[in-house]
């Protein structure tokens, strides 16, 4: 298990996580395939959210979401992470 942390800056919040959405990472679509209920929330208010590269359907925490897909090796600094319903 790897275990990653980033730092970013503020920006505006619009709908909520869930399943069968799409995370974008460094040029990359990760198809989201579960959200936990309070990850939408934590992102808004804390900036924190967890993304498990583990493709489960159901989210093992509230502020958690799970995505398909390969786990990035690097994120280089100034990439950007963004979700699409």
């Amino acid at each position: 298990m790897s275990e990653l942390c980033s730092i970013h800056g503020q920006c505006p919040a619009v709908g909520e996580l869930q399943g069968g959405g799409v995370m974008r990472l460094v040029q990359l679509a990760y198809a989201m395939t579960a959200a936990g209920s309070g990850a939408a929330l934590n992102l808004r208010e804390l900036g924190h959210i967890t993304v498990r590269f583990d493709g489960e359907a159901e989210a093992e925490f509230p502020g958690s979401i799970h995505v398909s897909g390969p786990t990035p090796t690097d994120i280089p600094l100034g990439s950007t992470l963004s979700f699409i319903a």
